[in-house]
């Protein structure tokens, strides 16, 4: 079975009105112009059911297909050799929601492709911030 899926019920408008809200950038992404979650993906809201939405996340279900169950959405247009902002919710792949950009990946494969403290946490580094108690309680560090 498949998680729940926006693909059966998504309305061509809602479409149309996310498309208007998008920005082709030089690499090709669709850069969301809309609201955010805090943490710098887009989000929207679909007119039935009326619940908030990650735009990517739309996108792929309705072009791609369903997200199978246990995988995320992992941007490969993300490249952190080349994107490394102060703060992850910076980065502006983030804000891609242009589907072929997108790749339904496990966690593991996300967390190793984000190339910042996840990735250190995925390979069993210590991810170098202090303070981090995924670290100090997998004994990577000592306790502060």
């Amino acid at each position: 079975m498949t998680s729940f899926s926006v693909a059966d019920r998504i309305d061509p408008s809602d479409i149309q009105r996310i498309l208007r809200r998008c920005v082709l950038t030089s690499e090709g992404c669709w850069r969301w112009t809309g609201a955010d979650n805090g943490s710098g993906y887009g989000v929207t809201f679909l007119s039935a059911p009326r619940r908030r939405r990650y735009v990517h996340r739309v996108l792929f279900q309705a072009c791609i297909g369903p997200i199978p169950d246990g995988l995320e959405i992992h941007h490969i247009c993300h490249d952190p050799d080349r994107c490394s902002p102060q703060k992850a919710t910076d980065c502006p792949h983030r804000r891609c929601v242009n589907p072929i950009h997108l790749a339904a990946v496990t966690r593991r494969e996300n967390n190793l492709a984000g190339g910042t403290w996840n990735r250190a946490h995925a390979e069993g580094r210590d991810c170098g911030f202090d303070g981090c108690k995924t670290c100090t309680y997998a004994g990577r560090r000592a306790a502060s």
